[in-house]
């Protein structure tokens, strides 16, 4: 049995179950995958057993062990699918079962309900701790997957699956502090069971350039992520109805790589064709149009968790306009401007105000941007798992030490 000594510089293996495309360029793949290599740059041995969809780019860190696939299903867009659920994840629970007898882990790390899921029998045949990675909670995420499933059957499904699932873990790491809480005080779990471990951010957000965008005279309000539902781009967009009647030289930039068919027409219908561009997303540019903006804003009105892109934001020191119900880190007029949730007059009010105040965007946005150089790490984030992981063995050590009762 392997020691927490090991996390304290002697390599130790660790296999990460993620349950998404990976590595792909949003959130939770993001997460697993500078975990990942933050760990293997450390001197872990990382494995990472995942679907068969994403970018097919290898890394020195670690090693990526995939399913075979499901013919046809190349859909990588978030939340969870009847095909996920019924033909990938089957896959996935073999490939981490056959991987958890061949390398021998020291943890398994699984991302996601469904990786949870997948990884429990791995766990208990061999005897592995399991760490679960609670990067949001059901109630409140299922509701923006219909799946044909009524919405009070869903909320149901939700808090019970919230409350019995992450119990299946040795430990549960939570992105947010939020979650840690109500794990907590919803679900009856052990404060001690649970340890925020929060997401670092990219180097290359806090080295920006400016000008990625016309020399127009025009000023951008950006927007940057996938367009599912939870991310409130309607909300966006009723807001920026009352932002483009009250000013001609702004203009509403959507960066993405999600279809945008859907939300060009809603643009047309409010008027506003002429007023919102959609941007093709990609790593390398995404930090300059970032740093190239003059407002970003996160309409999102849910995320017990963090949202990538907020740090992305806060990391590339422009001012941030938020709904409160998915804001973390930033203090309201301090390093950004919160509003109340579903508010959109507010938000636009608050869009209106930076446009107009660049010393106070400069002021905001250096806030902002200081706050994630000094907080912010992937390698605080790293180092905070090993911790976890070294108790992880140490409890499972003295267990195996106790007599067992005649």
């Amino acid at each position: 049995m392997p020691d927490e000594a090991q996390f304290a510089g002697r390599r130790s293996r660790i296999l990460m179950v993620a349950a998404c495309p990976f590595p792909a360029r949003r959130g939770t793949p993001i997460r697993i995958e500078k975990m990942a290599e933050e760990l293997g740059r450390r001197g872990n041995e990382v494995h990472v057993a995942t679907y068969h969809l994403g970018d097919p780019t290898t890394s020195p860190y670690y090693a990526v062990h995939r399913i075979r696939g499901v013919a046809g299903y190349q859909n990588t867009a978030p939340g969870p699918t009847w095909t996920k659920l019924l033909l990938a994840d089957p896959q996935l629970l073999r490939t981490v079962y056959s991987l958890a007898g061949e390398i021998k882990p020291d943890v398994i790390h699984a991302h996601h309900f469904e990786g949870l899921l997948v990884s429990v029998p791995a766990s208990v045949r061999h005897r592995i701790p399991l760490v679960f990675d609670a990067h949001v909670l059901l109630d409140g995420e299922l509701e923006y997957y219909d799946m044909g499933m009524p919405s009070t059957l869903r909320s149901r499904a939700a808090r019970v699956l919230d409350r019995a699932l992450p119990r299946l873990a040795d430990h549960v790491v939570s992105v947010s502090e939020e979650i840690r809480q109500r794990l907590h005080d919803e679900h009856g779990m052990s404060m001690d069971r649970i340890t925020v471990v929060g997401n670092g951010v990219e180097g290359p957000f806090f080295e920006g350039r400016r000008g990625a965008y016309p020399a127009d005279g025009l000023q951008r309000v950006v927007f940057a992520g996938n367009l599912a539902s939870y991310q409130g781009v309607d909300l966006l967009l009723q807001a920026f109805v009352h932002v483009a009647r009250a000013r001609q030289d702004v203009k509403l930039t959507m960066v993405t790589d999600s279809p945008t068919a859907e939300f060009a027409a809603q643009a047309r219908a409010l008027g506003l064709s002429e007023r919102v561009e959609f941007v093709a997303s990609d790593l390398g540019r995404l930090p300059d149009l970032l740093a190239s903006g003059d407002v970003l804003v996160n309409p999102r009105t849910r995320c017990p968790g963090v949202p990538m892109k907020l740090l992305n934001y806060m990391a590339s020191g422009t001012a941030v306009v938020s709904f409160e119900g998915s804001t973390r880190y930033i203090v309201n007029g301090h390093s950004g401007v919160v509003i109340p949730n579903d508010d959109v007059e507010a938000f636009a009010a608050g869009i209106l105000r930076l446009l107009g105040d660049a010393t106070l965007r400069s002021s905001l946005g250096t806030e902002a941007k200081n706050y994630a150089a000094e907080r912010l790490s992937w390698s605080a984030t790293a180092s905070s798992l090993e911790a976890v992981y070294a108790r992880l063995l140490r409890e499972r050590r003295a267990k195996a030490a106790q007599p067992t009762a005649q």
